[in-house]
C-alpha cells in the first residue's frame, strides 16, 4: 500500500482525483487532504507518506512556495494542475510527473506507476520477478503498487484496451474482479498459450476451461458467466480446430 497526501485547493478536483484514484490506483491509500498551502505547512512535516499529489495554484501561494518553506526533504511529486506552462518549474523540484486536469484516469495510472519504481526501486522489482518465475509458472505476477499473483486457472479472459490490457478474474468467492496491466495484449499471449488460453480476436484472449458454448451467427464464445465475446473472422476455424482438439 502506498500512503499519500493531495493538496488542492478546488474540493471539486479533490474528489475528482480521489475517484480516479480508486478506479486506476487503487494500491494507493490517501492518509491526508489539504486546500491550502498554510495547512499543508502546519501539517506535512509530521506525516510520513511516500507521494505527493500537489495543485500548482493554492490559493493562499503556488506550489513552489510551500515547497520553499518546507523543511528540505525529497518529496515524491506528482503535480495536478489546470497550468501547462510550469512543467519547466516541475522538473527542477525532480517532480516524477505533471499531469494537466481534466486528468486521464490511464495517464495517472502510469505517474504512479513512475512513483513506484522510485518508491520500491526498479532493481528491487527485477529481482521480486525473477524469483518468482524460477519458483512456479502456475500463477501471474502483476504490479499495482505492491505485488499480486492471480492463478491461470482463475483467469476468465484478457481485453485489449489502448496500450493496456485488462485482466478479468475470479476472486476466491467467484467475483469477477478486473486487474490494468500497462502492457500489450501480445506481451501475454505465448505464454498464455500453454495454459490453455485461445486468442479470439484482436483483441481478446480467453481461458477455454471458462467456455461453456459458440456461437455460430455472429460467431462468438459464452463463457461460464454468460457474457459473450466476439470471434474474429480470420480466426474463427483455428478456434474450432483448437476447441475440439
Amino acid at each position: 500500500m502506498i500512503k499519500a497526501v493531495i493538496i488542492e485547493d478546488e474540493m471539486i478536483s479533490t474528489e475528482v482525483l480521489k475517484k480516479q484514484l480508486s478506479v486506476y490506483c487503487p494500491e494507493v491509500k490517501l492518509i491526508a487532504e489539504y486546500s491550502s498551502g498554510n495547512e499543508a505547512l502546519a501539517n506535512l512535516a509530521k506525516l510520513n507518506f511516500d507521494l505527493l499529489f500537489l495543485d500548482i495554484e493554492l490559493g493562499d501561494m503556488t506550489a513552489f512556495d510551500l515547497l520553499g518553506a518546507l523543511p528540505e526533504d525529497e518529496y515524491r511529486i506528482i503535480f495536478t494542475t489546470t497550468f501547462k506552462e510550469f512543467a519547466l518549474n516541475a522538473i527542477k523540484v525532480n517532480a516524477i510527473d505533471y499531469l494537466v486536469k481534466p486528468i486521464d484516469g490511464k495517464e495517472l495510472r502510469i505517474a504512479v506507476n513512475k512513483a513506484m519504481e522510485k518508491i520500491i526501486g526498479t532493481n528491487i522489482r527485477q529481482r521480486l520477478i525473477k524469483s518468482y518465475h524460477e519458483i512456479t509458472n502456475e500463477r501471474m505476477m502483476v504490479f499495482n503498487g505492491n505485488y499480486w499473483f492471480i492463478d491461470y486457472k482463475d483467469i476468465l479472459l484478457l481485453k485489449s484496451d489502448g496500450g493496456y490490457t485488462q485482466i478479468h478474474y475470479l476472486d476466491t468467492l467467484g467475483n469477477v474482479l478486473t486487474h490494468l496491466e500497462s502492457k500489450l495484449l501480445k506481451h501475454f499471449e505465448e505464454n498464455l498459450k500453454q495454459h490453455g488460453f485461445i486468442r479470439i480476436h484482436k483483441s481478446y484472449m480467453v481461458n477455454r476451461s471458462f467456455i461453456t458454448g459458440i456461437i455460430t451467427k455472429p460467431a462468438q464464445v459464452v463463457l461460464s458467466n454468460g457474457f459473450q465475446y466476439d470471434i474474429s473472422r480470420d480466426r474463427k476455424s483455428q478456434v474450432l480446430k483448437e476447441l475440439s482438439e
